[in-house]
Formats: structure tokens, C-alpha cells, sequence
């Protein structure tokens, strides 16, 4: 049997001694938005066909579910935390809220997230809602804020594609404490007035024409 060289020992008990008392490894937390309010009903939707809510594009930086926050007044930094993220994308999240939310208020006869779902006699009354997330941030300087900022746009397809608005959408809400579940609750209600909104353009836009 070899022996190892008496020069090794020190190394080798200080390698163990530093795993040992190394820290445990943080553990990640998930994130969800908080449960909605009810949404009032209309009386008859405002599309009589169909309404396609399209997944918000966004770039790479929030395709993933990793919470992004800036520590600087001027934003032009932008950072990831490692284990603290959203149960979902940004962009599903929105796009889950949004039709419970547009399913609630029966703005359209039928919701739906596919082409293929739809059944030829429903096209004469068809729309695509598209759109593109900005940011979904949580800002840590000067007091903890989540900021949503999105743009929207409603074609009318069975018109040729006919643009019916385009807008851009941005809210800001404060959270109650620097702890990452007052920032979820902070993102809820800045997101669900920005549905709210578009929800409302979306009637007036659709019933003006």
C-alpha cells in the first residue's frame, strides 16, 4: 500500500476542513401573481367571433422566469437574481391573466390562444391581440417599485389585417416592504390595471368601428 507524501496531508485536511464548513447552497423561490378580482360581465360581447390573445413577445433578458431588477436610477443596468423567479415566463403570466381576465368580462364570444382552433364559421368576426413586453422589473432604488411597461395592438383579420389601435401601456406600483413577496403583490396590481385598460380600449375600439 502507498502512503501519500507528508506534503499532501495539509492540503488535503484543509480542502475538507473548507467543505465542511462551507455554506448550504440558497435555495430558489418561486413567485405567482395574486388571485384576481372578479371582472364585471357585459351584457353581450363586443366581438361576436373570435378574439386570438397571442403570447407578448419580449426580448432576451425576460424570456425566462428569473426576476429582473435594476439598482440604479439612470436603468441603464439591468440584472437577473439567481434564486428568486416567477412560477411562469412574463409573458405567460400576462397572457394567462389576460384571458381569465377578457373571460370574465365576455368581451369575445370565443378566446382562444390558437389559429388552429378555429372554426371557419366563427373568421367573418376575427381578431389578433398582439403584444410586446418591455419590462416586468423590480426597481430597488429609492424604495422597492415593480414596473410593467407593454405595448398592445388589435388587428381585425377577417378585414385584411385591418390595424384597429396600437397603443403602449405602463404602470408602476410601490411595494410595502423590500420582501420579494410584497414586489409579486406590487406587480399584481400594476399589471391588473394595465388589463383593465386594455380591455377597455379594446371595447371602445371594437364597437366604434
Amino acid at each position: 500500500m502507498k502512503r501519500l507524501p507528508s506534503l499532501i496531508w495539509p492540503s488535503l485536511i484543509l480542502l475538507l476542513a473548507a467543505c465542511s464548513s462551507s455554506e448550504p447552497i440558497p435555495e430558489d423561490h418561486y413567485y405567482r401573481l395574486m388571485a384576481m378580482s372578479p371582472v364585471n360581465a357585459q351584457e353581450t360581447p363586443s366581438i361576436d367571433g373570435v378574439l386570438v390573445v397571442e403570447t407578448p413577445r419580449s426580448d432576451g433578458l425576460r424570456q425566462g422566469r428569473s426576476i429582473v431588477y435594476s439598482t440604479e436610477p439612470s436603468l441603464i443596468e439591468r440584472k437577473q437574481y439567481h434564486y428568486y423567479m416567477w412560477e411562469d415566463r412574463p409573458a405567460r403570466l400576462i397572457q394567462d391573466r389576460l384571458i381569465e381576465a377578457l373571460d370574465q368580462r365576455r368581451l369575445a364570444r370565443i378566446l382562444t390562444t390558437a389559429t388552429s382552433e378555429i372554426n371557419p364559421s366563427n373568421l367573418r368576426d376575427y381578431y389578433r391581440l398582439q403584444m410586446t413586453l418591455d419590462e416586468f422589473d423590480r426597481h430597488t432604488h429609492n424604495g422597492i417599485r415593480a414596473k410593467i411597461s407593454l405595448s398592445a395592438r388589435l388587428i381585425r383579420v377577417s378585414d385584411g389585417r385591418q390595424m384597429i389601435f396600437e397603443r403602449h401601456y405602463e404602470d408602476t406600483e410601490t411595494a410595502s416592504s423590500d420582501a420579494m413577496p410584497d414586489t409579486a403583490r406590487a406587480m399584481t396590481a400594476a399589471l391588473d390595471r394595465i388589463l383593465l385598460q386594455l380591455m377597455d380600449d379594446i371595447r371602445v375600439a371594437v364597437e366604434s368601428r
